[in-house]
C-alpha cells in the first residue's frame, strides 16, 4: 500500500503547489482520479464474478480489471465489498464461500481467502467495517420453505472480525435472514426477517442489546442525513428509525423492490432505490426511485427492463445502476445528480454494488 497515498495525495499536491514558487519540483507528479469499482457478482453457477474499473474523470471502464491485474479469476459469485480508508478492499464471495482482501484501486488480490474454511462462514451476505472490525451477515446452511415458496435461512449469524489480525473475535446469532449492516457511533445495527438487531461493536460488548420489531422483513439499512436511520421493509416501505431511542419513528408507505436494495446521496438528503415489477407473463420493467427525506416525495429518475444495483459517487453525486438479466454483460448508466442520464457502458455479468475511491494516480513520464 505504500505505493499510493489513497485520500492524502491530492492535498499533498495542493501543499507542494503552495510552496516557493522559486524551488523546481522535481518530484513525481501525480493526476487526480476518482474511481468506482463496479461489482460484477457473475452467474451463480458459472462463477463468472468480474470487477470493472469507472474513471469519472476519464469517462472510461476497464473491464475484468481484477483477471488483468492478477493472472486468475475471481472463482465464485460476488456477494458484496467494503473498504476502508486507506483504500483497502475486502470482497466477500460465494461458491465458494470466502473473503478477499484487494487494493481497492488496482484491484491487485493481497489475500485470495481470508477466513479459509472457518464453519461459520457458510453463505456469506453483506459486510461492513468500522475501521477497526469487520461484520459479515451469513445465512447459514439451514432453510425452512415459506408459504409463498421462497427459503428462509433460521440460523444467520454476524461474524466479527478484526481488521489487525484478520481472526474472528465473535459470531452472534441473527435469527433469520440476517442481511444488511450499519455501523454507527459504537453500535451496529443488522437487518433480518424478524427486524432490526442493534449490537454494542465489538470492542465494547458482544450481546444484542435490542431487538427493534418490525411489520416485515428488513433488507438494508443506510444513514439519513437528519440523524436517522432508514431501514428498507419490502411489502411496507421505508422504516424510520431513531437510532438514538432505537424505536421506529414513522413508515414511510413507499413502493419497495424485494431486495430492498438502498442508498443515500452525497449528503443523505435523498434516499435512492430500484423497482422491479412484472405482469402476467412475467416480463419484467423498473425504475430507479428518489425519496426525499424532507419532503416525502418520490421522484422516479430512470425506467428500464431490469435493474440490479444502486450507487451515488460521494465525490461527484453522479448515480450509479445498470441493467442486466444475468447471463450477458450489463449495461452500466451513469446518471447526473439531477438524475439525468449521461453515459452507458458495457461492464461484466449481473452488476451488483458499486465502491468509490479517489487517489492521486502516478503519471509516468
Amino acid at each position: 500500500m505504500n505505493k499510493k497515498f489513497f485520500l492524502l495525495v491530492n492535498l499533498l499536491a495542493v501543499l507542494g503547489l503552495a510552496s516557493c514558487s522559486e524551488t523546481k519540483n522535481d518530484g513525481p507528479k501525480y493526476e487526480n482520479d476518482t474511481q468506482v469499482i463496479v461489482l460484477n457478482q457473475g452467474n451463480y453457477t458459472e462463477q463468472n464474478a468480474s470487477i470493472s474499473l469507472y474513471s469519472e474523470i476519464n469517462n472510461t471502464v476497464q473491464n475484468r480489471a481484477f483477471k488483468q491485474k492478477n493472472g486468475f479469476n475471481i472463482g465464485g459469485t460476488i456477494m458484496g465489498a467494503t473498504m476502508d480508508l486507506y483504500g483497502t478492499m475486502y470482497m466477500i464471495c460465494s461458491n465458494p464461500d470466502k473473503i478477499m482482501i484487494l487494493d481497492g484501486a488496482t484491484t491487485e488480490c493481497y489475500v485470495e481467502d481470508l477466513l479459509n474454511g472457518h464453519p461459520d462462514l457458510v453463505t456469506p451476505r453483506y459486510i461492513a467495517n468500522d475501521g477497526s472490525y469487520l461484520y459479515v451477515t451469513v445465512s447459514g446452511s439451514k432453510y425452512e420453505v415459506l408459504p409463498d415458496g421462497m427459503y428462509s435461512y433460521t440460523e444467520s449469524k454476524l461474524i466479527v472480525i478484526s481488521m489487525l489480525s484478520g481472526q474472528v473475535v465473535k459470531t452472534i446469532n441473527i435469527g433469520s435472514d440476517a442481511e444488511g449492516i450499519l455501523c454507527w457511533m459504537g453500535y451496529v445495527f443488522v437487518a433480518h426477517r424478524e427486524g432490526v438487531s442493534v449490537i454494542l461493536a465489538a470492542g465494547n460488548g458482544s450481546s444484542v442489546i435490542k431487538n427493534i420489531e418490525t411489520p416485515a422483513p428488513v433488507r438494508h439499512l443506510v444513514y439519513g442525513g437528519n440523524e436517522h436511520i432508514y431501514a428498507s421493509c419490502p411489502g411496507v416501505g421505508l422504516l424510520e428509525i431513531d437510532p438514538f431511542s432505537q424505536t421506529i419513528y414513522e413508515t414511510h408507505e413507499v413502493e419497495m423492490d424485494y431486495d430492498g436494495v438502498i442508498t443515500t446521496d452525497r449528503m443523505a438528503n435523498n434516499i435512492l432505490y430500484y423497482v422491479n415489477t412484472y405482469d402476467e407473463n412475467w416480463n419484467s420493467s423498473a425504475k430507479i426511485n428518489r425519496f426525499n427525506i424532507s419532503s416525502r416525495e418520490v421522484q422516479t429518475l430512470l425506467e428500464g427492463s431490469y435493474f440490479f444495483s444502486i450507487g451515488v459517487s460521494p465525490f461527484t453525486n453522479n448515480i450509479y445502476t445498470a441493467e442486466t438479466d444475468f447471463s450477458s454483460n450489463s449495461t452500466l448508466k451513469v446518471l447526473s445528480p439531477q438524475g439525468h442520464l449521461q453515459y452507458e457502458h458495457e461492464v461484466g455479468v449481473a452488476t451488483c454494488r458499486y465502491l468509490f475511491i479517489s487517489y492521486g494516480k502516478k503519471i509516468e513520464e
